[in-house]
C-alpha cells in the first residue's frame, strides 16, 4: 500500500513536469575512471563502476531531460552528470580535492515526464531503470568496499530517483551513504539535518516556521528515513511547483525559470538572486562527505586514554564470555568514542559515525569519530570471542530476536539469573553486556567514551530483559555449520527469514520434512528441519550429518495451520487482487490459519475460475481459494464481509464485474474486470465512444494509470465529465498536444 500511495503522488507530481524540460548542451569528455561493470540498463557512455575501492564515490543523478541531444552520448558537464547537477558537484569539487575519490554519473535515460510519456508507460520505465541502477550501483561499491563513503546528488527527477532508492535500500547500502544532496525534491524529506528553502528572487533563507509549510508536490507523508535525513542536504525555491507543492496552479513564465534555475549563472533565471547557494551547498556537501559540515563545527578532542578500572568479570564465567568482556574493556581502556551508527560496517570493528536526527546536537561530531555504537559494539567484542560474525549488522531489536540465544531472561527476573557476559536490553534503544555485580560495560551515547556504568543508572521501566549468546551453543540435538545462515518461517527460501546463525551453533530439531529443493555450497537437498526453539525452518544442507538426518522423526506437515495450500510457487497479495502487490510466496503445500474469505477479483488458474480470497493473518496477505484445499467458498469460514479493500485513490467505481478497455471503446480489448465496487485512482479523461450502461448514455472515459486501461465515467461514481481531472488531450502553451 504504501508503494501504491506513493506511485500515486508520483503521477498527480508529473502534471506539474509538463512545463520543465530543460535544454541539453554539448556532451563533453566522460570522467577518467577505469571501469569493472555496468548497471542494468546503462548507456553506451557509462564507463563502468571504478574497479578500485575509492575513499569517496559521488553518484549524480540528472534531472528529466537533461540528457545529450542524441540519447546515446553522453550527458553535458564536466561530470555528465546533466546541467544543474554537474554545477552542484563542481561546487563540491574543491572539498574533495586531493582525495581518493570518484566522480559517477548514473546511466538511466530522465525522460519529459509529460501526460504522454505517463499513458505510454515511458516515466515509469525511466524511474524504475535509474531506482534499480542506483541501487545496483550503490550495493555493488558497499559490498566491495566496506570503508568507501559515498555522496548522491540529484536533482528534479533525479532526486525522485534517489528518494525512492533509498526507501529500498538495504542496511548495508544505508551504512554506505555518507551524505546525500536533494534539489527540487518532488518529496518532502521530513527533517533534513540542514534543509535550506529560500526566496527565488533574493535568495533570503526562510525561518524555522515557514519551511515547515513546505511540501514536496508528492505529498507531505513520504520521509526520509531519520538516519539518512539526518545526513542530507535539502535545496527548494518557493513557487517551485515540482518541490514547493502548488501542483494544480498556474505554471507562469517564473514558475518554469525557477525549477530550470538552479544552480545558474544565467541573470535571466529566477533562482536565487544574488545569494550563491551553488557554492555554498556544494561545499557543504563535499565537506560532509568527509565527514565535517561546516566551519560552524570546531575539530573534535582526541579520545581521553581510560584506565577501565572496574572493567572486568564479577564472579564466574564461561571461557567465552571473558574474550568477549576482555575485548570489549580494551576499548574502554583505549578512550575510544560512541558514535552514533558506528560498528555496522560490512565487518566488525570500529567506523566513522553520522548525525543523530533524535539528537542533533550532542551527535554533531559523531561523523569526524571513529568508534562504535551500542549494537556496533557488542557486536564486535563478541566477534573477538567467537572468531567470526556471530551478531551480524543488527539493530537492538534485532539482536534480541533474531541472535541464536542459550537463555533468556525477562525483566521480572531481575538480575539474579544473569552471568557477565549476557546482553542486556532497554526497549529497542539500547543494549549492553554485563559484567555481573548490577556493573555494565556499554557504548551509551553521543559525545561520550565508552564505559563502565551502574544498571541502575539506566531507566529501569524501558529494561525489557537479557539474553545469553554463544560461540557454540550449548544445547541441542545437532548443530549448524557455515557462517551467517539464515532460518526461514516456512520451509522455503523464499518465506520471510528469521534468525541468522552467525557460525556453527548447537540447535534443538524436532523434526524434518522433504519440501524446496535448494542447492547450496554445491549440495542439492529438498529436507528441512523444524526448530522449534525458533519458531523456523533450515535446510539440512546446513545441519551437520546426512542429508536426510537419522533418529529425526518426519514432520508429516508444516508444524501449524488449521488449513493447507497446495501447488508450488503460490504468491499471497496484500490485496485480494493479482494486480495488488506481492507479499509471501508459498514454495510447496503449506499449513495456514485462515481469517475470513470474501468474493474479490476473480482468478483463472489451474483449469479453474473462482472469485473466492482468503485473508492470512499470520502473513497480513491474501491468497485465492484456488490454491486452498477444500471447496471453492470454504466450509465454516467466515464472510470477510464487504466489497474488496479500496486500494489508494480519489474515485471509486460503481456496479459488479466491470471491465477496463486498452482503449476509450469497448470493441477494444478487455483489460481488467472489477468484481464489485473498487478504489481507482485516475490520471486523465477524454471523449471515446459514447456507451449506454444501466439507462445512462456517456462518451467520456477515465484513464486508470495502475491498469494502463480504460474505463467508461458510466462506472465511476461522479458527474459525466469528472470534476476535477484534467483532459488527456489537453496540452500547456508551447507543447504539441499530448493525445491517448
Amino acid at each position: 500500500m504504501k508503494n501504491t500511495c506513493r506511485l500515486l503522488r508520483r503521477l498527480a507530481a508529473l502534471l506539474v513536469g509538463l512545463l520543465l524540460a530543460v535544454a541539453g548542451a554539448p556532451a563533453t569528455a566522460s570522467a577518467d575512471v577505469v571501469g569493472d561493470g555496468h548497471p542494468t540498463g546503462a548507456k553506451a557512455w557509462d564507463p563502468g563502476l571504478p574497479s578500485k575501492c575509492p575513499k569517496y564515490l559521488v553518484i549524480g543523478v540528472r534531472g528529466s531531460t537533461q540528457n545529450a541531444p542524441n540519447e546515446d552520448d553522453a550527458p553535458p558537464g564536466q561530470f555528465n552528470m546533466g546541467g544543474t547537477v554537474d554545477r552542484f558537484v563542481a561546487a563540491a569539487k574543491p572539498a574533495l580535492d586531493g582525495q581518493d575519490v570518484v566522480y559517477y554519473s548514473l546511466p538511466y535515460r530522465a525522460v519529459d515526464p509529460g501526460i504522454g510519456s505517463q499513458i505510454s508507460g515511458a516515466y515509469s520505465s525511466s524511474m524504475n531503470g535509474g531506482v534499480t541502477q542506483l541501487k545496483e550501483v550503490v550495493r555493488n561499491r558497499a559490498v566491495r568496499c566496506p570503508d568507501i563513503r559515498i555522496g548522491l546528488v540529484g536533482y528534479s527527477q533525479g532526486a525522485d530517483v534517489v528518494h525512492t532508492a533509498i526507501d529500498q535500500f538495504t542496511t548495508l547500502d544505508r551504512s554506505a551513504i555518507a551524505q546525500v544532496l536533494l534539489i527540487a525534491d518532488p518529496n518532502t524529506p521530513g527533517t533534513a539535518s540542514y534543509g535550506v528553502y529560500v526566496d527565488p528572487f533574493t535568495g533570503d533563507r526562510w525561518n524555522s516556521t515557514t519551511q515547515s509549510s513546505i511540501k514536496g508536490s508528492q505529498g507531505s507523508s513520504y520521509f526520509l528515513p531519520p538516519d539518512i535525513a539526518a545526513r542530507t542536504i535539502d535545496f527548494c525555491a518557493d513557487r517551485d511547483a515540482v518541490c514547493a507543492g502548488g501542483l494544480f496552479g498556474s505554471f507562469n513564465g517564473d514558475q518554469k525559470q525557477i525549477h530550470t534555475g538552479y544552480g545558474s549563472a544565467n541573470d535571466d533565471r529566477r533562482c536565487c538572486g544574488t545569494v550563491d547557494w551553488t557554492t555554498i551547498l556544494g561545499t557543504r556537501f563535499g565537506s560532509g562527505l568527509r565527514g565535517y559540515n561546516g566551519p560552524e563545527l570546531p575539530v573534535p578532542p582526541k579520545p581521553r586514554p581510560n584506565s577501565a578500572v572496574g572493567c572486568v568479570p564479577y564472579g564466574d564465567v564461561t571461557e567465552e564470555a571473558r574474550r568477549a568482556i576482555q575485548a570489549a574493556c580494551s576499548q574502554v581502556a583505549a578512550g575510544t568514542w560512541y558514535t552514533w551508527g558506528g560498528g555496522h560496517g560490512d565487518t566488525p570493528g570500529a567506523t566513522y559515525g553520522m548525525v543523530d536526527a533524535t539528537d542533533p546536537v550532542r551527535s554533531r561530531h559523531d561523523p569526524q569519530r571513529k568508534g562504535f555504537d551500542c549494537s556496533g559494539f557488542v557486536r564486535w567484542a563478541w566477534a573477538q570471542s567467537a572468531g567470526y560474525d556471530l551478531i551480524g549488522r543488527k539493530d537492538v531489536d534485532g539482536i534480541f530476536t533474531t541472535v541464536p540465544a542459550t537463555a533468556r531472561f525477562t525483566a521480572d527476573q531481575g538480575l539474579a539469573p544473569l552471568q557477565p557476559g549476557d546482553l542486556l536490553e532497554w526497549g529497542t534503544e539500547h543494549v549492553a553486556m554485563y559484567l555481573g555485580d548490577g556493573k555494565i560495560v556499554e557504548a551509551r551515547e553521543s559525545d561520550t567514551h565508552l564505559m563502565v556504568s551502574d544498571f541502575s543508572s539506566h531507566d529501569i521501566h524501558k529494561y525489557r530483559g537479557a539474553i545469553r549468546i554463544s560461540a557454540l551453543g550449548t544445547s541441542g540435538n545437532a548443530t549448524t555449520w557455515g557462517t551467517q545462515v539464515w532460518s526461514h518461517t516456512d520451509a522455503s527460501t523464499t518465506s520471510p527469514r528469521a534468525v541468522q546463525f552467525g557460525g556453527p551453533t548447537k540447535v534443538n530439531i524436532a523434526c524434518q520434512k522433504h519440501a524446496e529443493s535448494v542447492t547450496a555450497e554445491g549440495i542439492t537437498n529438498d529436507a528441512w528441519s523444524y526448530l522449534p526453539d525458533y519458531k523456523a525452518w533450515v535446510t539440512n544442507i546446513y545441519v551437520q550429518g546426512a542429508a536426510w538426518l537419522d533418529g529425526v522423526p518426519d514432520c508429516g506437515g508444516p508444524p501449524t495451520g488449521a488449513y493447507s495450500t497446495w501447488g508450488t510457487g503460490v504468491w499471497t497479495h496484500t490485496d485480494a487482487s493479482t494486480t495488488s502487490a506481492r507479499a509471501v510466496q508459498l514454495g510447496g503445500p503449506t499449513r495456514i490459519n485462515i481469517g475470513c474469505q470474501k468474493h474479490a477479483e476473480s482468478v483463472t488458474a489451474e483449469g479453474i475460475t473462482n472469485d473466492a480470497w482468503s485473508y492470512l493473518p499470520d502473513y497480513k496477505a491474501w491468497v485465492t481459494n484456488i490454491y486452498v484445499q477444500g471447496a471453492a467458498w470454504l466450509d465454516g469460514v467466515p464472510d470477510c464481509g464487504g466489497a474488496p479493500r479500496p486500494s489508494a485513490g480519489g474515485s471509486s467505481t460503481w456496479g459488479t464485474d466491470v471491465w477496463t478497455h486498452n482503449d476509450p471503446s469497448t470493441t477494444s480489448a478487455r483489460a481488467h474486470s472489477f468484481p464489485g465496487p473498487t478504489h481507482v485512482r485516475i490520471l486523465c479523461q477524454d471523449r471515446g465512444e459514447s456507451v449506454t450502461a444501466e439507462g445512462v448514455t456517456n462518451d467520456a472515459w477515465s484513464f486508470l494509470p495502475d491498469y494502463n486501461s480504460w474505463i467508461s465515467n458510466i462506472y465511476i461514481q461522479g458527474p459525466a465529465w469528472l470534476d476535477g481531472i484534467p483532459s488527456c488531450s489537453s496540452h500547456l502553451p508551447g507543447e504539441p498536444p499530448h493525445t491517448a
